[in-house]
């Protein structure tokens, strides 16, 4: 391996550390800007050097099959260097917001998760910007142009792994330890590959089953598309497999939905990271990086080695904490044009200002209850005034 090449995975691996989740940031030949990870205290500019900075961490499914390219799981990591905090904002796939897929960049509304596909799907939508072409890195730019609007704040960097490369580097790590103070069962976990099984029902019945039933109920029958999958309390380490399950599983019973998702994805980052600094070892970390960097798209640079290297060994004590934008929050549930389940902003009268100052709630430490119940409480019916009791004197 030449200079040049080992400089390049040694960036690599700093970078993946320095969000805290080394299966998601990966150098790509197609890197489409070039902006410094960190800025140099000795090179003068005319703003204020922002103390924050936002990396999108995309995965997704893969393969040839349709839908490969949602990403179905998507977390910006807001990298705060003043409170030395990083903020892992899990998003749901299923949010509804305008996209410039159009001609001349015309707004066309999609789930968010879509956007990384079309960005790389020139035939869809042939008339979109050419900054959101395939050939452009339309991919990463749509998915950062969507997630800004989320967040209220700029995408500095974006990166997207397939889900069998993340697999592929957690067992290159020899698994990862996660520790549990209870039990874990989810018990209809969708076996990829299954999703049309018939599962001992005729096709004719399909129809009236769908009409009829929806939710559990549905899936109840049609048990041989799902496996079950368990943990004990304690510590336990998983393989790829296992824990690219734990972090995507959305239907325990105790522990569904996207806020417990998003607690479990942290605990797999977290379990990532500890690995690899227990590694403290460049060649091991070069050896694994060669191994999945060409499933990985990124917009890094690759300037600035050495500062990267020192910013590196500052940050690695940051703390991690998980935020998750759901209907228990500052969402709520919709039905979108084909009637297909969506997610939008509480009320829709402020379009993402709400979801904007919760999050802002959340990074000055307010916790979920409270910053959900000061966006709520502007959308309370206002008391009607009470009318003064006036003594009526009888003459």
């Amino acid at each position: 391996m030449n200079k040049s090449s080992s400089h390049r995975w040694i960036f690599i691996a700093l970078v993946l550390i320095s969000v805290g989740s080394v299966g998601f940031v990966i150098y790509s030949s197609r890197a489409s800007t070039t902006f410094p990870l960190i800025t140099k205290l000795s090179a003068p500019t005319p703003t204020p050097t922002p103390y924050f900075h936002n990396v999108a961490l995309l995965g997704y499914g893969g393969g040839k099959h349709e839908g490969g390219a949602l990403t179905d799981s998507m977390i910006v990591a807001r990298i705060d260097d003043r409170a030395q905090k990083i903020s892992l904002i899990s998003i749901p796939r299923d949010i509804w917001i305008p996209l410039p897929l159009g001609k001349g960049g015309e707004m066309i509304n999609q789930k968010i998760n879509a956007a990384y596909a079309y960005g790389l799907d020139d035939t869809t939508y042939p008339g979109k910007l050419s900054k959101y072409k395939s050939e452009s890195g339309g991919g990463l730019a749509l998915a950062k142009y969507a997630l800004s609007s989320v967040i209220g704040e700029p995408i500095d960097h974006s990166v997207s792994v397939s889900f069998a490369s993340f697999t592929a580097l957690i067992d290159q790590l020899g698994g990862i330890s996660i520790t549990r103070n209870f039990p874990f069962l989810d018990e209809w976990y969708p076996i990829d590959g299954k999703e049309n099984e018939l599962c001992d029902h005729k096709e004719e019945e399909l129809p009236e089953l769908v009409a009829t039933l929806s939710g559990r109920l549905l899936e109840q029958e049609f048990p041989c598309r799902y496996e079950k999958l368990e943990l004990p309390a304690g510590t336990t380490n998983l393989d790829g497999q296992m824990a690219l399950k734990y972090a995507r599983s959305r239907k325990s019973e105790n522990e569904g939905g996207d806020f417990y998702r998003s607690q479990h994805q942290k605990q797999v980052i977290e379990g990532v990271k500890e690995k690899v600094l227990s590694l403290n070892s460049f060649p091991a970390l070069i050896r694994i990086a060669t191994s999945i960097g060409k499933y990985i798209d990124t917009d890094y640079s690759l300037s600035d080695v050495a500062e990267i290297i020192k910013e590196y060994m500052r940050k690695k004590d940051y703390k991690i904490e998980s935020i998750a934008l759901s209907n228990d929050n500052v969402l709520e549930e919709g039905t979108g044009p084909q009637g297909q389940y969506i997610l939008q902003p509480i009320e829709g009268k402020s379009g993402w200002k709400d979801v904007h100052e919760y999050l802002q709630y959340r990074y000055d430490g307010v916790t979920d209850a409270s910053a959900s119940a000061k966006i709520k409480s502007k959308y309370l019916p206002t008391p009607s005034p009470t009318q003064p009791f006036k003594k009526v004197i009888r003459k």
